[in-house]
């Protein structure tokens, strides 16, 4: 009878324990990020997120029909609250925790055609798009400039599908370089959606506008990624076309300024540079902004951002040798991408809307 009532209690003891770990795990789960280690990494999934939902609308600014696949449920269902200016309960309960927002939303106006407002996401995508065919247009050859751009290194790329949802010119060879659990989670996405990685890859659903693709991980706080870059098949006797996009704020101040100087250093004549940049004076106001965020996954953004360059930036990018082309706030994106679309009316009343920048520049 001992053995058996020690057994009784052993099992009651596991299946207790099995209760709690449930618990727990359910707990967790609520702010989970999935299959990536934090927030930063999912963050790629968020902004595969917004991509998709402006996909949905009827006058979208452009089409990505990876995207939902590749941001997933929890990212997708988030971006939608987000902009059906619902917001996060701050108490657990058996509900679906989510309640109005209340103070200045981001929801459509009522006499609008669109679903939801223009996110700045969007806006970003459509802008880098036109900006990613300029440069690699044949136009832009010349005596200056005698060789086409073919190469694309994209630093961060996250859930980026640019190399199979864009209309590209042939030749262009495509490299993606990002933390190992992205580009890990973004592997799996691709080969879920059937999406061709390789040339000799047949009857594929997403077939590669690329001529070649190839993706890797690398710390990009540390040097080393460029001789993996240049076993990876991408030479530095060639123009390139670098975008790093959302990507140099989440770097040490130190790194983010050898990125910069790094791929000045392997450009060729006609090399182009594509990033976004938060200037000095944007540090208190972004922490601000995102503290106030309903997204609980971007909020938890607000203590990542840890490189910003001065409110001269152009002077700054040229001690590293890059030339500014052009430079956009979010204010100036939006009237430049799409002026005829209500935008993100809580961040453009925000102070932290002006302090970033989207900035095109050539190598000197």
């Amino acid at each position: 009878m001992i053995r058996t009532a020690d057994a009784v209690l052993a099992a009651a003891a596991v299946c207790g324990s099995v209760v709690l770990w449930r618990y727990f795990r359910r707990e967790e789960s609520e702010d989970s990020y999935e299959d990536l280690t934090g927030p930063v990494s999912f963050s790629s999934r968020m902004v595969a997120a917004y991509r998709a939902v402006e996909s949905r609308e009827k006058d979208a600014l452009f089409q990505d029909p990876m995207a939902e696949g590749l941001a997933g449920e929890q990212a997708i269902q988030q971006a939608e609250n987000e902009l059906a200016g619902k917001t996060d309960s701050a108490t657990h309960s058996h509900t679906d925790g989510l309640q109005m927002q209340s103070g200045p939303g981001v929801r459509k106006q009522s006499d609008s055609k669109r679903q939801y407002c223009v996110t700045r996401f969007a806006l970003r995508t459509k802008l880098i798009d036109d900006q990613i065919l300029a440069a690699l247009s044949d136009s832009k050859v010349s005596e200056s400039q005698p060789e086409a751009v073919r190469q694309v290194v994209v630093l961060g790329a996250g859930m980026d599908t640019r190399a199979w949802r864009m209309d590209l010119p042939e030749g262009v060879k495509w490299f993606e370089i990002d933390m190992k659990d992205v580009v890990a989670a973004k592997n799996i996405g691709l080969q879920r959606a059937g999406a061709q990685t390789a040339p000799d890859q047949q009857d594929c659903q997403f077939p590669l506008k690329a001529a070649s693709f190839r993706n890797f991980s690398a710390d990009l706080n540390r040097r080393y990624w460029i001789e993996m870059l240049i076993a990876a098949g991408w030479s530095n006797k060639a123009p390139t076309l670098w975008l790093a996009e959302g990507l140099l704020m989440y770097l040490t101040q130190k790194s983010s300024e050898h990125l910069l100087q790094d791929m000045a250093d392997h450009s060729r004549k006609g090399s182009v540079l594509l990033t976004q940049l938060f200037r000095e004076s944007a540090r208190e106001a972004n922490q601000e902004y995102y503290g106030t965020v309903s997204n609980k996954h971007l909020k938890a953004l607000k203590t990542t951002f840890t490189s910003f360059v001065p409110d001269n930036y152009q002077q700054y990018l040229e001690e590293y040798h890059w030339k500014v082309n052009t430079g956009l706030s979010n204010a100036d994106l939006h009237q430049a991408v799409a002026p005829h679309l209500e935008g993100d009316q809580q961040y453009a009343s925000h102070g932290a809307s002006n302090n970033g920048v989207y900035v095109e520049a050539f190598i000197m």
